[in-house]
């Protein structure tokens, strides 16, 4: 997420996260690779019995039965090293990004600290948003699942059901942004967007670097993780907010605190477009919420997550309610 008060440097912090945050990845893995095997293994077990009882029946059902037990031994066998490659693959694309990320500004630090640097290294820290998105592409080009991967993030369609959602998150944002500014008397989005101009440019800037962002973190990490859904929405959301680090210290000079609220901010963020992004399949939306609540959200962070806490417990009653009935009238 690229926000005005977002942007940083970690050393040993990143990579005692990143240990963590790929056991999880290798225990949430476990689990799943688990449960696939036991129901190979079931199927197995039926396909034996089929075996048992065929034993009298002509050997053309036999030599079948016999084809599909082997198939699945060796669907079986996939499983086991398929999900262990995915995770390996995953960790090794999520430390080529942190790392890459982090030297995007080396030179931005060295110079903070009154090194002499060439001048046009500084700007490398305009790369920072692309690295996530190039390191990406330049897998899928390896895998040559470049298109089937971008016909994917457009595969559905932007409803009115989904428009809504990203209107109320907008809406709630900018309702946020006025009660604060009523409250200390103040006008944020003055003080932010000074000019139509501004706004707009604001707008564009702000939407480009959502969707490159979104091309990775939901587009590409999001649909490739074996978890379920809520914990592959976390797990992002946690990857997410440890990557924006660099910002946050380097460029930001944030404290600690301010970092804690930056964080909590950019998982309830995660929560709401990867629950989104499972629903509609469009990563344009995506985007377009995503440069929402930088745009819309002006008021402190705190207030912020207040706001959106809000609209995920509301949002969550609401669709467990309409399950509820849904469910019932099919009774």
């Amino acid at each position: 997420m690229h926000t005005k008060t977002m942007e940083g440097h970690t050393g040993a912090g990143m990579s005692m996260k990143l240990i963590v945050t790929e056991k999880r990845m290798k225990e949430d893995a476990k689990e799943a690779r688990e449960k696939a095997i036991q129901k190979c293994r079931e199927e197995r077990e039926e396909l034996e019995r089929r075996i048992a009882e065929s034993q009298n029946e002509d050997t053309d059902t036999v030599i079948i039965v016999e084809r599909e037990k082997a198939v699945l031994d060796e669907k079986a066998e996939s499983v086991q090293t398929g999900a262990a490659l995915s995770v390996s693959v995953l960790t090794l694309w999520v430390s080529v990004v942190y790392v890459l990320s982090f030297l995007c500004y080396v030179p931005t630090l060295l110079e903070q600290n009154g090194i002499i640097i060439p001048n046009g290294l500084v700007y490398l820290r305009y790369l920072y948003v692309c690295i996530p998105a190039m390191a990406a592409i330049f897998l899928l080009i390896r895998e040559q699942n470049i298109k089937a991967y971008f016909t994917r993030m457009f595969s559905g369609k932007i409803t009115v059901k989904y428009i809504l959602i990203a209107v109320i998150c907008m809406a709630a944002g900018i309702f946020d942004s006025y009660c604060y500014s009523f409250i200390v008397k103040t006008d944020v989005f003055k003080n932010t967007y000074s000019t139509v101009i501004s706004l707009l440019t604001s707008c564009i800037y702000l939407l480009i670097t959502a969707f490159v962002e979104e091309i990775a973190w939901r587009g590409f990490l999001l649909e490739r993780l074996p978890f379920k859904k809520i914990k592959s929405v976390l797990f992002v959301g946690a990857v997410w907010a440890v990557w924006h680090l660099p910002m946050w210290i380097i460029r930001n000079s944030l404290d600690m605190e301010q970092i804690t609220f930056l964080c909590i901010w950019t998982l309830l963020v995660s929560v709401v477009l990867g629950t989104t992004y499972y629903q509609c399949r469009n990563i344009l939306l995506i985007a377009i919420m995503h440069a929402a609540f930088n745009i819309c959200y002006l008021a402190p962070i705190q207030y912020n997550i207040v706001v959106l806490a809000i609209i995920i417990i509301v949002g969550t009653l609401l669709y467990k309610k309409s399950a509820s009935c849904l469910s019932g009238s099919r009774i």
